[in-house]
């Protein structure tokens, strides 16, 4: 269903539907994970080995530019993220993977600050580590 909409989204807009751009949908719209854009060119390039990393790279800030995903920028790497319902999400420091959390509830009056006059949305990342590492430590 996601796929669909994204697909007559981007036809409405103008955007031709390649294969290629079609499979980038597919695993991107599919995936509980937050790729990177390398990470999904890795995947898709297997299928379609002559695809570019910039096909990729555009497929994906156009779905964020027209509302379909959202990016999360961590240190010097960004992920995109399918799931565009307001959420929080947890990063493992150890393993680097990123889980989504249900919204967090802050009381954003109690924020002050100098320079902002009022606040129209916020991003809760909580760092730990994970349930899997600890397993894996464990042994």
């Amino acid at each position: 269903m996601k796929k669909a909409f994204a697909i007559g989204k981007l036809r409405e807009l103008g955007y031709k539907i390649t294969p290629q751009r079609e499979y980038v949908l597919d695993l991107f719209l599919g995936s509980k994970d937050h790729p990177s854009a390398e990470s999904l060119y890795g995947m898709v390039k297997e299928r379609f080995p002559y695809i570019s990393l910039s096909t990729v790279y555009n497929t994906l800030n156009t779905l964020v530019d027209i509302g379909l995903a959202k990016t999360i920028y961590l240190e010097d790497k960004t992920y995109f993220d399918p799931n565009i319902e307001p959420h929080s999400h947890f990063i493992c420091e150890h393993c680097g993977n990123i889980y989504d959390l249900e919204p967090i509830d802050i009381d954003l009056s109690n924020i002050k600050n100098e320079h902002m006059a009022y606040s129209t949305t916020f991003e809760v990342f909580i760092y730990g580590i994970c349930k899997e590492c600890i397993k894996i430590n464990e042994n």
